[in-house]
């Protein structure tokens, strides 16, 4: 109870201070309380942060630590070395080519097999396990190159095979816009009333003559081929070939002649002045032969594309028609209204 209590204070008053000081007491025990947990918890943080203990060493670990730890500046040996002119990190001998440190302490290791040997032994042991070890760490990156190695080889084979396969794959389709612009040249040459265009025409006689003649080349070197490297063809089924073959020619030689007497029979009597205007006009045809014969052959030697840069260019200079569009145009400005351009990237 309180002294105003004791000292006869009156009923009311009484009973309001005897609240206020029960509830002061509680507020002063939940101070002392918190106050009291907040120096508990800040003790056991301490305690744990820097008040545990170091795990034991043991002297195999106290040995290693105090030689890892450099000679200090208060140890006998170093101030020997100091006072005769030796300075911290300073090699040693005449030039300062030597050691800056101290060979490191080897201690021979306990073992009951091993305290046998000399010094040295175990040491040849380790390095040979060393080199065996370093042995197969080579072997192991040896593989590793080699097979990045062939990694590279494989992605530069594929890389080489899409560039082929790509390349075959745009050369075939200039070849088909080659011959798709060759038709439609020729037919508007035709309707025009152009006889005669090297961009379409067919190859001479004697160049397609030639070219006959190459292809037989090529199937009598094939069918030599073939006969001597070919297992399956004995010594009989190789003479049935050129008998064959041989019986061919016969036949395409006695054809000429056959047909070289039947014109000679055939022809009738001229005179001196037709047989010179005959002349002249064979020499006439001759030249003209040959003069397309060299369009022609120069023409085969342009590439495919600038063939087909040079049809497209004579199809829309000449009959205002575009390739890509499928189209004859009107007029020139029509043309340039509506057209793209003269490429097919303009097209896409």
């Amino acid at each position: 109870m309180s002294k105003r209590q004791q000292q006869g204070s009156p009923a009311g008053a009484g009973q309001e201070g005897e609240e206020e000081d029960e509830l002061d007491a509680l507020l002063q025990h939940y101070e002392q309380q918190a106050a009291a947990d907040a120096a508990a918890v800040q003790q056991r943080a301490g305690a744990g942060s820097g008040g545990q203990k170091r795990p034991k060493l043991t002297a195999a670990d106290k040995r290693e630590e105090a030689l890892s730890q450099p000679i200090g500046a208060d140890n006998k040996g170093f101030k020997l070395l100091a006072a005769m002119g030796y300075q911290l990190g300073q090699r040693i001998g005449k030039r300062g080519t030597g050691l800056a440190e101290p060979l490191p302490l080897q201690l021979k290791e306990a073992c009951c097999c091993w305290d046998k040997l000399g010094l040295g032994a175990v040491s040849k042991k380790a390095a040979a396990r060393e080199q065996q070890r370093q042995r197969q760490r080579e072997a192991e990156q040896r593989v590793a190159a080699g097979a990045v190695a062939a990694e590279a080889e494989r992605h530069g084979q594929r890389l080489e095979y899409q560039q082929r396969a790509a390349a075959a794959a745009a050369a075939r389709r200039l070849e088909g816009q080659l011959r798709k612009a060759q038709q439609v040249c020729e037919t508007l040459d035709t309707a025009a009333g152009v006889a005669r265009c090297v961009m379409w025409q067919a190859p001479p006689a004697e160049a397609a003559a030639a070219a006959s003649a190459a292809g037989m080349t090529a199937a009598v070197a094939a069918d030599d081929l073939l006969e001597a490297l070919e297992p399956c063809h004995s010594a009989e089924a190789g003479a049935a070939v050129r008998a064959g073959r041989e019986e061919a020619a016969d036949f395409a030689l006695l054809y000429e002649r056959q047909a070289a007497a039947a014109a000679a029979a055939g022809r009738p009597p001229a005179d001196a002045a037709a047989d010179g205007q005959q002349a002249d006009a064979q020499q006439q045809q001759q030249q003209q032969q040959q003069e397309e014969r060299r369009e022609w052959e120069a023409w085969q030697a342009l590439p495919p594309a600038d063939q087909l840069a040079a049809i497209l260019a004579r199809l829309r200079g000449r009959y205002l028609y575009c390739l890509y569009c499928g189209c004859r145009y009107d007029s020139a400005s029509d043309m340039q209204r509506n057209c793209p351009g003269p490429l097919e990237a303009d097209h896409e």
